[in-house]
């Protein structure tokens, strides 16, 4: 299946400059998305289907924690990557307690690195999606299951009701003829009475 189809990532970030390497980067296998501050970015995640975020950690609004937080919140689906200038280790426990970042990847460290990350990010957000998908038929297959019992129950109760109807007049009956067979002339009935009230039981 080819990617492209597949995965759409959005990149925060308020150098024009790194956008603009991101998205040449990475355009022929991703829809690839550019914001330059979090007004930008919140606006393209309301309006296309984005399955990673790459955020800046240091932009002039907000930081990136802060705009992941967000993205958290209403798009809990979204992959989220953060970008650090430098690997600063209180950013990183940050990400990863508040927005439970999937990964972090240092600026300066070459586009394989991050390129590593992006196809990390969209292997996870396919598994998310599976297990949602998964779920999903689970919790459907238990609602038809107990709906199943439902009826199964519904018709063995009307079954029964049906069944024992007529058993229950055929028994009455029996018993009634039972003591015409004890009277004069009725001895030849007493073969079949006997048998019907064997059955019924």
């Amino acid at each position: 299946m080819n990617t492209v189809e597949q995965h759409s990532f959005l990149v925060v970030d308020d150098e024009p400059q790194v956008l603009d390497s991101i998205y040449d980067l990475f355009r022929r296998d991703y829809r690839v998305f550019r914001a330059s501050c979090a007004a930008e970015a919140r606006s393209v995640l309301r309006q296309e289907p984005i399955h990673i975020v790459v955020s800046d950690q240091r932009m002039p609004d907000v930081t990136g924690v802060e705009l992941l937080r967000e993205v958290k919140e209403e798009f809990p689906d979204t992959v989220r990557v953060i970008l650090t200038a430098y690997a600063d280790l209180q950013v990183v426990v940050q990400a990863i307690n508040d927005v439970q970042v999937f990964r972090y990847v240092e600026k300066g460290r070459g586009p394989e690195e991050l390129s590593y990350a992006i196809r990390q990010a969209a292997d996870y957000y396919d598994l998310l999606m599976e297990r949602k998908r998964l779920i999903a038929e689970l919790q459907q297959a238990n609602v038809d299951l107990r709906k199943a019992n439902a009826l199964k129950a519904a018709f063995l109760d009307v079954a029964s009701h049906e069944l024992n109807t007529p058993v229950t007049i055929i028994k009455g009956m029996t018993e009634l003829a039972a003591d015409d067979v004890e009277r004069p002339g009725g001895e030849c009935f007493r073969g079949f009475v006997n048998v019907v009230q064997s059955g019924a039981k």
